[in-house]
Order: structure tokens, then C-alpha cells, then sequence
């Protein structure tokens, strides 16, 4: 047999085995600060030692390119939120069974204790003064059988719904996520919402003296079972229903500048109904209560449909709305691939992001940019900006040699619990 030429090469590339995955880095939480000037994410990497995954927190400049890491140790951030006025970044850290809310500034990092469970969907008042979150909360109800003195614990759970597990969250026929604001000044928590629904992303309004998020029970044969949108009037209020006759669901409220108007991405199909419904861009007159859908010739269904088991996140049904600006961004799913959009109240749409690939999360600023995380099937996902229709190249989002900032010192506070 002729021996092979010398000039044949064989590309041979071993596939991937189990060890390669404690390589990866995934890109999750991005927050764009209103002024378009800095961009702050987290990285999750995963930690054989403890069998979990590690994520950390980095801040980059765009004027100089250069980055901060502003997480350390065996730690995990998340729930990023710029203040209004782009000076202070707010995220949500987990150490060592220990939960907290940190502040960064250009002057330090303060630290104020969370006692249980973790603050997380935080959104800034508009003066600066306080977080709003939410938080697993326990709720007492008529069919508590907990220990009275001398009579040993039961050993038996009542579950009174069929929503009573959660994939990450455990056992839950107790406990409720509930609405909590964090007073900065003083560390005080303080109890905004206290029924057996579960609250989520809650939005100050541009005034600060209304607060919208959405409320879901956990019967799916009645509209709240899917998802409403509620308003509290701050402080003292009662939550009531934004729109009263919406049957659908409605997610991810988002306030309009002038406070007339809330974004959300919704249905209006009556219970009980299958999981094709497709939340699509709808625009709310507060005072009316009333919505009407966005973009008429729209059919496909806000969020990121085009998942894997790399993403912690299996929807994203969001809008977004930066305060000042003339767009309300959002992603929809379009064969097989996940695109961002940009829509006016009037209703005109534009795909800014296209292509082939999945972007999976994003923060747009006033002005025309947007920061996004964008997938492939050969790539677990970049760091992207785009300006007013120019995308720059990937920024590197893992910097090689970052050092975590300390806390300031004194700027400790001890936290307290109360309810309103």
C-alpha cells in the first residue's frame, strides 16, 4: 500500500468531556447604568469543591475600558440596580449561608444585613433613599399545625394547593415571595405586601410615590393565577389590580416617564388555558385601567424560548423601559432564535439584534444603547453594546487580574425587620 503523503494533515479535535464544563464562564445579570456609562455583570463559574457555582460581580467604564471585580470569596451576587442618577450600584450577595444587600459608590461599599432570606428584583426609589424587593416570606395561615410549649414538633406537612414545590426554591406551601422595601438610611426592612400571592418585579414609578409589580396565586383556574398587574400608592397603600377587567396574565410592568402609562408584556385570553399563550408588548393608561396591544401585526411571544441547561433563566418575559427614553425594548423569539427589539407607545417596532443566535439578557439606558448578552451553539455567551445601530465588538467580560474592593469601613448597618 502507497504510504499516505507527507502533505496530508488529519484535524483531529477531541470532543468535550465532563472535566471541560469546570472551565466554562457564564455570563448572567446585566445592568446598564442610565447614563450609558458604566455596565455591571455577573459571572457564574462553577466550584467542584462545593459542588455549586460561584458568581461574582464586575463593573466596567466604557470611557476607559477598565474593570473592577466588586465580589470576592466563595461568594454569589446577583439582583443588579443602578440608582437613578448612575452613582450607585445595588446588588444582592450570598456568603456562607449569609444573605445581604451591598451599595457601591465611588467613595466605598456599604453592607447592610439581610436576617433570612435574600433580597432580590431590587429597584432604587427615585431619590435614592431606599430598595424595593422581594423576598420568601413565611404566612401563617388557619392550617398551622406548629409546636405549641411542650408538645414536640410535627412531622407532617399541610399542602393545600398543588403549587407547593419550586425547582430551586424547595418546599413553599408556607411561604409566599412577598414585597419589602430597605430603608438605607437606617437598615430597616419593611413589609409592604402580606397575602398568600406571590409578588414579583416591583417598579417604582418616576414620582416614587407609586410602586406597580405583578401578583400570582397559585390557582390556575382564576386570571391572578397567571399573573396580574398591581399598584400600591407609597407609603400606606392598599395593592389593587391595575386593570380590573384584563382576564389574561400581565408581567413585567415598566413605568412610562410621565407616570400615565405602564409597559407589559401580556394576554387576554381567559383561564383556564393551555402554555400557548404568547405574552406580547402591551401598553397600560393607568388612570383608565385599561391596555392595548403594541405592534398589531406582532404574533410571536415576548421572552427567550431558544433555551438551554446553560441559562439559570428559562424565559426572560420582560419589558424594559429606561426612564426618558422615546423606546420600550424586549425580546421575542423568532425561529428558533431569540432577537431584540425595540417599540414606541404608538406601537412601531424594530429588530435591533438579529441573526442566528440567542441574546439572553439586556439593559438599555436613555439615548439609544443597550447592553446584551448574546449565545450560540459554540459559544456560552458575550458581552455586547449596541449604540443607535452600531454593535461593538464582544467586550471581554472575565478580566484577567481584577481585585474586589473592600467594604468601607463603618458603613456596616445592622439590620432590623418591621411591617407597614
Amino acid at each position: 500500500m502507497k504510504p499516505a503523503s507527507n502533505d496530508a494533515r488529519i484535524d483531529r479535535r477531541r470532543g468535550l468531556i465532563s472535566e471541560d464544563l469546570m472551565q466554562f464562564r457564564w455570563l448572567d445579570d446585566i445592568a446598564l447604568a442610565p447614563d450609558g456609562s458604566r455596565i455591571a455583570y455577573t459571572v457564574r463559574h462553577p466550584q467542584a469543591e462545593t459542588n455549586g457555582y460561584t458568581t461574582h460581580v464586575y463593573l466596567r467604564d466604557l470611557a476607559t475600558g477598565s474593570v473592577q471585580r466588586l465580589s470576592s470569596g466563595a461568594s454569589t451576587a446577583f439582583a443588579l440596580a443602578w440608582s437613578r442618577d448612575s452613582q450607585q450600584l445595588a446588588y444582592s450577595y450570598s456568603e456562607g449561608g449569609a444573605n445581604s444587600v451591598r451599595v457601591w459608590s465611588e467613595s466605598g461599599t456599604r453592607s447592610y444585613p439581610i436576617d433570612g432570606e435574600a433580597f432580590t428584583g431590587t429597584d432604587w426609589s427615585p431619590d435614592g433613599r431606599r430598595l424595593v424587593g422581594v423576598r420568601w416570606t413565611a404566612i401563617r395561615s388557619v392550617d398551622d399545625r406548629s409546636s405549641a410549649p411542650g408538645i414536640p414538633p410535627p412531622t407532617i406537612k399541610v399542602v393545600r394547593r398543588l403549587r407547593y414545590k419550586q425547582d430551586g426554591s424547595g418546599w413553599v406551601h408556607d411561604r409566599f415571595t412577598q414585597i419589602w422595601t430597605l430603608e438605607l438610611d437606617t437598615g430597616d426592612l419593611v413589609q409592604l405586601t402580606h397575602s398568600e400571592c406571590d409578588y414579583a418585579t416591583p417598579k417604582w414609578s418616576q414620582a416614587g410615590d407609586k410602586l406597580a409589580f405583578v401578583g400570582t396565586s397559585r390557582e390556575q383556574n382564576i386570571p391572578l393565577g397567571y399573573g396580574q398587574i398591581f399598584i400600591l400608592d407609597y407609603p400606606g397603600g392598599t395593592p389593587r389590580l391595575l386593570l380590573p377587567d384584563w382576564q389574561g396574565s400581565a408581567l413585567s410592568p415598566v413605568w412610562g416617564e410621565d407616570d400615565r402609562s405602564i409597559a407589559f408584556a401580556g394576554h387576554n385570553l381567559p383561564p383556564p388555558v393551555n402554555r400557548r399563550n404568547f405574552w406580547q408588548p402591551h401598553i397600560a393608561d393607568v388612570a383608565a385601567g385599561t391596555a392595548r396591544k403594541l405592534g398589531a401585526d406582532l404574533d410571536e411571544e415576548v421572552g427567550n424560548y431558544a433555551v438551554a441547561d446553560q441559562r439559570k433563566g428559562l424565559a426572560n418575559i420582560t419589558m424594559k423601559w429606561a426612564p426618558g427614553d422615546a423606546y420600550i425594548y424586549f425580546l421575542l423569539t423568532e425561529q428558533g432564535a431569540t432577537n431584540l427589539f425595540r417599540i414606541t407607545p404608538a406601537g412601531e417596532y424594530e429588530r435591533i439584534v438579529g441573526g442566528s443566535s440567542v441574546t439572553f439578557e439586556y439593559s438599555p439606558a436613555v439615548g439609544g444603547t443597550v447592553a446584551y448578552g448574546q449565545a450560540n451553539p459554540a459559544n456560552p455567551g458575550e458581552l455586547y453594546l449596541w449604540h443607535n445601530g452600531a454593535v461593538a465588538a464582544a467586550l471581554r467580560f472575565q478580566p484577567v487580574a481584577a481585585r474586589p474592593l473592600p467594604l468601607a469601613a463603618g458603613r456596616v448597618l445592622v439590620q432590623r425587620t418591621r411591617q407597614r
